[in-house]
């Protein structure tokens, strides 16, 4: 699996807009009359999404690099 940078540095202005959208749909929720719980639980399931997504992708990363290393060494590998 390929390495990150050691100085990753995210992009602020992508996360800020993301935050904002976050934001608004949450007031949004509280209008129509959601509690905390329900808002709270929505977000749990947003998490989960995104840690299977992780996941998903890093599989796929792996499979691809182990894939890319079975291909380099040919049929006497």
């Amino acid at each position: 699996m390929s390495e990150e940078p050691s100085e990753f540095q995210p992009d602020w202005k992508k996360i800020t807009k993301l935050s904002e959208k976050l934001d608004k749909n949450i007031d949004e929720a509280i209008e129509d009359d959601m509690n905390f719980i329900e808002i709270d639980i929505a977000i749990y399931m947003v998490e989960e999404k995104l840690k299977q997504e992780k996941h998903r992708i890093m599989n796929k990363m792996e499979y691809e690099e182990a894939d890319n290393d079975r291909k380099s060494k040919g049929i006497y590998g």
